[in-house]
């Protein structure tokens, strides 16, 4: 029973990597488990990512937001990423920090990061 499952995963597995293979998008799905994880040319087809990220600065619990933020923006992504910092005022305590993160990264090509007042929830 345990052999006959085995393979059974096997061609499971063969069948699903040849799906991948011939997909057009096929450049998303990841070969290896190393440092990088496309290849180069790949890496240029990459669309754009953008994350919303709704701020606060008196209902943050972390010692270093600005780290945590960052973190989350210098990641293994290789295409471009936005980052929308949502605030409710522009006296929020959060913009002073994003616009600490923005001069901070300015030198990263494909960062961009944007502060938008949203107004109260």
């Amino acid at each position: 029973v345990l052999i006959v499952r085995w393979g059974l995963s096997a061609q499971r597995r063969v069948r699903r990597t040849q799906s991948i293979a011939s997909h057009p998008l096929k450049f998303l799905a990841p070969r290896n488990r190393g440092e990088s994880v496309f290849l180069y040319e790949e890496q240029l087809k990459l669309p754009m990512v953008s994350m919303v990220m709704p701020v606060k600065w008196a209902a943050i619990k972390s010692r270093s937001p600005k780290e945590n933020w960052k973190s989350q923006l210098v990641s293994m992504y290789s295409g471009s990423i936005e980052a929308i910092f949502a605030v409710e005022s522009e006296d929020d305590g959060a913009v002073q920090v994003v616009k600490e993160l923005q001069e901070e990264l300015a030198h990263l090509e494909g960062v961009t990061i944007k502060v938008a007042v949203a107004g109260p929830a």
